[in-house]
């Protein structure tokens, strides 16, 4: 059975020793190396310091919920941060783990050229930690984690029958955590995309998902038998666990579904559009076969033949939304991030091109210019 006021460290350990004994690249992927001029908050001595070389940390994602009244500095104040990341700094040393990062509190909130530099590289800091503690609980930081220092989770439906416990194998993952306000809002995709392991609080249960396996709290279930013979990957008929793309870059045209999904969320500031994609962004350019974008469109790089960047980026331009979206006016009315409203998953299947198409585009002072070459 699980306790109401405590979750099972041990699981979460022990998973991720599995994880990282065993699997194979999908959950050692470095993507070009580290991440550089970052920090991270010392759990031990609470307070932000540089990461060095060598460094392990966890991460964290979660709802940031309203800051509105909070003073600028404010938001750099450990000694009075929100319950979850309270929370989730008493989680990381139960973990064994010293260091995590906090957006909030790892990025100069007051420095814009920090902000820059750390959005650019948060493919490299989410991929880089050992893990990644997910929110997927309450409506904003102060609900905390559940499991955690008070934070009740739901009692586990049993029954006593004759001496026999019958107990519920409680709601599916995936319904744990799409149903969650984390899973609604718009920065938190990428984060949990560029993460190679996540350690997800719901209400009712801790769940593991890394980019090989899914496990519950509620399941003990013996974990060499559900993966294959050489310990690295699941076996393929394994039911899936909360979620469906978790490996940004193995095939180009996948940004169509990255993008399809992100197109759902909702975001406190409609200029964030780009950026919260932009780690995902980052790695499909470090690919064999590299997607870059424009103002958000995709313009994919060709698997073979000739690559003609224009007539990929015609087809960028091929998408629509399945209702009418509202117009965005931080970005070109002919980009996705210019409209809110949900991506159809075929654009950019649409057929080729004349290679003598010729593109021009209209920049912010409103000059026209040629594709970019």
């Amino acid at each position: 059975m699980i306790s109401p006021a405590t979750f099972d460290f041990h699981f979460v350990s022990d998973s991720i020793s599995y994880c990282s004994v065993n699997h194979g690249s999908a959950c050692k992927q470095q993507l070009n190396g580290a991440p550089n001029f970052f920090k991270v908050v010392d759990c031990k001595a609470r307070q932000v310091v540089v990461a060095r070389p060598g460094y392990q940390y966890l991460a964290l994602s979660y709802v940031w919920g309203s800051t509105t009244g909070t003073s600028d500095r404010s938001l750099l104040d450990l000694d009075n941060c929100p319950k979850v990341i309270n929370d989730s700094i008493d989680v990381t040393l139960k973990l064994m783990f010293q260091y995590l990062w906090v957006d909030r509190y790892c990025i100069d909130q007051l420095d814009e050229a920090d902000k820059h530099h750390q959005i650019r590289q948060m493919d490299l800091i989410y991929a880089n930690a050992k893990a990644t503690i997910i929110a997927a609980a309450g409506d904003g930081p102060g609900y905390g984690l559940p499991g955690v220092n008070g934070t009740l989770r739901k009692q586990q439906p049993h029954l006593r029958i004759h001496g026999h416990l019958l107990a519920s194998t409680l709601p599916h993952p995936s319904w744990s955590v799409n149903n969650s306000k984390w899973a609604s809002r718009g920065w938190t995709y990428q984060e949990n995309i560029l993460s190679k392991r996540r350690i997800i609080f719901t209400d009712d249960q801790v769940l593991f998902e890394c980019n090989s396996m899914h496990y519950a709290e509620s399941q003990i279930l013996p974990l060499d038998v559900l993966h294959t013979e050489d310990k690295t990957m699941f076996k393929w008929y394994v039911a899936q666990g909360a979620f469906e793309w978790k490996t940004p870059g193995s095939d180009p045209e996948d940004i169509i579904h990255f993008l399809a999904d992100f197109s759902k969320r909702e975001l406190s500031y409609p200029a964030d559009a780009i950026n919260a994609m932009q780690g995902i962004f980052q790695m499909f350019s470090k690919t064999e076969y590299p997607v870059y974008h424009i103002e958000g469109v995709p313009i994919l790089s060709a698997t073979s033949g000739t690559f003609v960047p224009e007539d990929s980026f015609i087809k960028g331009l091929s998408w629509c939304h399945s209702i009418p979206g509202k117009r965005r006016p931080e970005f070109p009315s002919w980009s996705w991030a210019g409209w809110t409203g949900v991506l159809e998953r075929s654009f950019m299947w649409a057929d080729e091109y004349p290679v003598d198409t010729v593109l021009c585009l209209e920049t912010e002072n409103g000059i026209i210019e040629e594709f970019p070459r």
